[in-house]
């Protein structure tokens, strides 16, 4: 959904790698699950009640 791709395994790993390999940011969401937001791990941390996470993304190292 944040990439506006396909929905497929391929994708999914070509895009999860995407993510993973910003390194210090994931993608996560306001109020409405489908509207995903990139935003640095840290600001996810700090503030928890603005910014929620998709279970299969949980923890945040």
């Amino acid at each position: 959904m944040f990439f506006y791709v396909e929905f497929t395994e391929e994708n999914v790993m070509k895009y999860k790698k995407a993510v993973e390999d910003y390194g210090v940011v994931e993608i996560c969401y306001n109020t409405y699950p489908r509207q995903q937001v990139l935003v640095a791990k840290r600001k996810i941390r700090e503030c928890p009640h603005l910014y929620c996470l998709h279970p299969v993304n949980i923890p945040i190292p």
